[in-house]
């Protein structure tokens, strides 16, 4: 698979949706004009969409209200947060404590020292920055509200 197919490869399912941009809409047009295994690509996508709406359609309603159930039960939402939470914070207060030891011992050089601290501090502007950017892409998430 070449640069080319392997972009569009990437586009497909937005394409089906009819979520691209018209630039992004417009290279996936010029290029399914040309390649075989992308049209077919494609065509597999949009059947596998199909398919996969008949069967919502044609599921009981009984069983589809027990799946939404099993998918958004609260209980155990908050129960994966809950061990999420402890999870997090007890790797945090290990981490937090072992930065506490190394700063207080006798190390030598010092720069090991700055350079740990460094590594700490690297680490901790990181996980803010990606808590950052997933509270920000959770408020415009187009697909946070999709029932299963």
């Amino acid at each position: 698979m070449d640069e080319a197919c392997a972009k569009v490869d990437e586009l497909l399912s937005g394409y089906l949706d009819r979520e691209l941009t018209q630039k992004d809409r417009q290279q996936v047009d010029l290029h399914l004009e040309s390649c075989a295994r992308c049209t077919a690509r494609l065509r597999e996508f949009d059947s596998l969409s199909t398919s996969v709406g008949r069967l919502r359609d044609e599921m009981d309603p009984e069983d589809r209200e027990r799946w939404r159930k099993v998918m958004d039960n609260a209980f155990d939402r908050t129960l994966r947060g809950i061990g999420w939470l402890l999870l997090v914070g007890a790797v945090l207060l290990l981490v937090g404590y072992g930065g506490y030891e190394f700063i207080l011992s006798d190390v030598e050089p010092p720069f090991v020292k700055w350079a740990v601290g460094a590594v700490y501090l690297g680490l901790a502007v990181q996980l803010l920055s990606v808590l950052r950017q997933r509270l920000s892409a959770s408020k415009t998430d187009k697909y946070k509200d999709v029932e299963i």
